[in-house]
């Protein structure tokens, strides 16, 4: 039997940008953004986060870098 993927909520940084012509005071932030779903891998890159999983697949894999995230959390 295959070890079980923890549920985890994720809390990481986004890129973003501004669309159109805006004042040169008008600045783009980066987002903070919630994930939630199975973590599936990790390294010293990235982790990869899978919204489904079965035992011989997984689907809807996001990989965030690690130099983004702020924070991982269990879910019960």
């Amino acid at each position: 039997m295959k070890k079980k993927d923890k549920l985890v909520e994720v809390v990481w940084l986004d890129s973003s940008f501004t669309a159109g012509w805006r004042p040169r005071t008008t600045y783009s932030t980066p987002e903070t953004c919630r994930t939630v779903g199975f973590l599936t891998h990790k390294d010293k890159l990235c982790i990869n986060v899978s919204m489904n999983t079965s035992p011989e697949s997984r689907g809807e894999t996001m990989a965030i870098l690690r130099v983004n995230v702020k924070s991982i959390r269990k879910v019960r």
